[in-house]
C-alpha cells in the first residue's frame, strides 16, 4: 500500500515540500526512479543538481538573484515550490529609472501605492480588485489624496468608499466597473452625464433621480438596462431628453414600477408615453404613478384607452393624484372603470368606502370616519 502511494506524484510532491534543507530533497528525488516524477518534481531536480543559485534558496525562490535562462524550468517547477519572493528595494531602483512610465499594475503593494498617493503627484488611479486587506484604509486614502483628479474602481471597493461620506470635490472623473443593482439620485444639477453611464451597468435593476437635469445631450438609450422599476421625480426634461425617455419605455422589457411625479406630462407627452403603456403592462408593469404631472381631461381619455385595451395577468395599481382632470375627465375614468366591478368592490371594502357604480350618476362615497 505505502509503495502504491509513493507512486503518486501528488504524495511526493507533498513529501518533498516537508524537506526544508537542499540536500535533504535532492537526495529524496535522486533515490526514486526518473519514471515516478512528473514534469514539476523533474524541473526541481534538474535546477537542485546543476550549478546556480537555487540549490541555496530552496524552498523559496528569489527571483531577484535567479539566472532566466533557466525560465523554463523554473516556470515547471512552480508547483512544488512553496514561496517566491521578490524584492521590493531592486523593484523601486528600477521604477526610479523609468522617466516616462505613465502605467503601473499593482498587486498587494500598498507599500508602494500609499507614498506615491501622498507625494502630490498622483493624478489617476484605477482598481480592479483591492490589492490589500485594509479596504477601508485604502478607501480613506483615496479619498483624501487632493492631487487625485480620475479614479477608476469596482465593486470590491465602491461601498466602503462610499460608507465613508466623505467630500470628494478634488475628482473630476470617475469610472465605475461594477455591477450595480440599484442606483437612487437626489441632486439639483445636471445629470446627464450619469444617465450616460447607465449603458455601462448592465446589471442595473432599479433607477430613481429626483430633482435632476437630464440636460440636452441625452439622446441614445438603446444601451440601457431593462430596468424593474424606474422613477423620475421633479426632473427638468427637454424635449430631447423626454424623446430619449420615451424610446426607452418603447424597448425595456420587465419593467415593474414606472413613476413620474411633478414632471409637466401636459399636451402630446403623456399621450406619446400611454401608447408604450399597453405593450409595458403586457409585459408586468403593476404600478403606475403620474403624481402631480399636469394631466387633464385628454390625458384621463388616454388612461381610458390603455385600460380598456390592456390584457395585465396582474393587478394593476394605478396613481393620478393631484392633477388637473375636471369633472369631465373623472367621469372618464369612472366610466371606464365599470369594466372592474369586482375589482372596484375590493377596493371599495379595502378602504371603507361606499360607492355605486351600476348606473349614472356613479357614486363613491369617502367613510366617515378615518382610524390610523
Amino acid at each position: 500500500m505505502a509503495t502504491a502511494a509513493l507512486g503518486l506524484p501528488c504524495i511526493l510532491t507533498s513529501i518533498v515540500q516537508c524537506l526544508q534543507l537542499p540536500r535533504d530533497a535532492l537526495a529524496f528525488l535522486m533515490a526514486l526512479p526518473r519514471t515516478s516524477l512528473d514534469t514539476p518534481l523533474a524541473a526541481v531536480l534538474v535546477l537542485l543538481t546543476q550549478p546556480g543559485p537555487f540549490a541555496h534558496m530552496w524552498p523559496t525562490l528569489n527571483l531577484d538573484d535567479f539566472d532566466w535562462r533557466d525560465a523554463a524550468l523554473a516556470r515547471a517547477a512552480l508547483p512544488v515550490l512553496v514561496s517566491h519572493v521578490i524584492g521590493r528595494g531592486t523593484f523601486c531602483d528600477f521604477l526610479r529609472r523609468c522617466t516616462r512610465l505613465q502605467n503601473v499594475e499593482f498587486d498587494a503593494c500598498m507599500t508602494l501605492l500609499r507614498p506615491w498617493l501622498c507625494s502630490g503627484y498622483a493624478r489617476r488611479i484605477e482598481f480592479l480588485g483591492v490589492p490589500t486587506t485594509d479596504v477601508r484604509g485604502l478607501a480613506r486614502l483615496l479619498a483624501t489624496t487632493a492631487s487625485l483628479q480620475g479614479l477608476w474602481i469596482d465593486n470590491a471597493l465602491l461601498d466602503t468608499f462610499v460608507a465613508l461620506q466623505l467630500p470628494l470635490h478634488q475628482l473630476t472623473e470617475i469610472h465605475l466597473h461594477c455591477s450595480l443593482v440599484s442606483l437612487k439620485l437626489c441632486c439639483d444639477a445636471d445629470v446627464s452625464h450619469l444617465f450616460g453611464l447607465l449603458k455601462c451597468m448592465p446589471a442595473l435593476r432599479h433607477l430613481s433621480s429626483t430633482a435632476g437635469d437630464l440636460g440636452d445631450t441625452l439622446t441614445d438609450t438603446s444601451q440601457w438596462p431593462h430596468l424593474e422599476t424606474f422613477g423620475l421625480h421633479v426632473c427638468v426634461l427637454t424635449p430631447r431628453a423626454f424623446d430619449a425617455v420615451l424610446s426607452y419605455l418603447g424597448r425595456v422589457n420587465g419593467l415593474q414600477q414606472l413613476t413620474l411625479s411633478c414632471i409637466e406630462l401636459q399636451g402630446g407627452r403623456f399621450a406619446a408615453i400611454s401608447r408604450c403603456l399597453e405593450r409595458l403592462i403586457a409585459n408586468g408593469l403593476t404600478q403606475v404613478s403620474f403624481y402631480n404631472t399636469a394631466l387633464g381631461d385628454a390625458s384621463a381619455a388616454c388612461i381610458a384607452d390603455v385600460l380598456y385595451q390592456s390584457r395585465n395577468a396582474s393587478p394593476l395599481v394605478w396613481n393620478v393624484e393631484d392633477n388637473c382632470f375636471t369633472f369631465h375627465g373623472i367621469y372618464t375614468l369612472l366610466n371606464v372603470l365599470r369594466a372592474f366591478d369586482d375589482d372596484i368592490d375590493d377596493f371599495l371594502e379595502a378602504h371603507g368606502m361606499t360607492g355605486s357604480l351600476d348606473a349614472e350618476p356613479y357614486m363613491l362615497c369617502s367613510p366617515t370616519q378615518i382610524t390610523s
